[in-house]
């Protein structure tokens, strides 16, 4: 078997167990000797594929997101138009859930962040030299009220 024979192969093997097969129904599907040896070509295959990169999947994702909501808000047009309610409620649902994925995907729902400066004029010492006065003009019958 060829080289590239061998890489088809494995990518179909991972394929399959992306799908929930068993190895060793991977292995029956494709040939393999063995559990061991489909495990093995899956693993071998994925080292050698380069992963999508974080922003190549976000993108996709977006992309999917907003294909599905344009197909759903056709959908809800029509049921509008025919009255059908219960159709127009389920999908107002879906385009909510499409939504709050985008907003997730995109961070459009994380909350704004603000810069504060605080500037603190009155020091601790101030405060308990405040404080001690008051104490002391307590003691000596003097109720000072501020």
């Amino acid at each position: 078997m060829s080289r590239e024979d061998s890489r088809r192969r494995a990518e179909r093997a991972h394929r399959l167990r992306a799908l929930g097969r068993s190895w060793q129904e991977v292995a029956d599907a494709e040939g393999f000797r063995s559990r061991s040896a489909a495990r093995t070509a899956v693993q071998r295959y994925l080292e050698a594929e380069p992963g999508e990169s974080l922003e190549e999947v976000r993108r996709s994702a977006g992309e999917t997101l907003r294909i599905t909501r344009s197909v759903l808000m056709g959908r809800f047009a029509s049921a509008s138009q025919r009255g059908d309610d219960d159709t127009l409620v389920k999908l107002a649902r879906e385009v909510h859930r499409n939504l709050s994925q985008w907003a997730q995907l995109t961070g459009a729902n994380s909350p704004e962040r603000h810069q504060v400066e605080a500037v603190v004029t009155t020091t601790t010492a101030d405060v308990l030299n405040e404080l001690e006065q008051k104490l002391l003009n307590t003691l000596d019958g003097e109720v000072v009220e501020e």
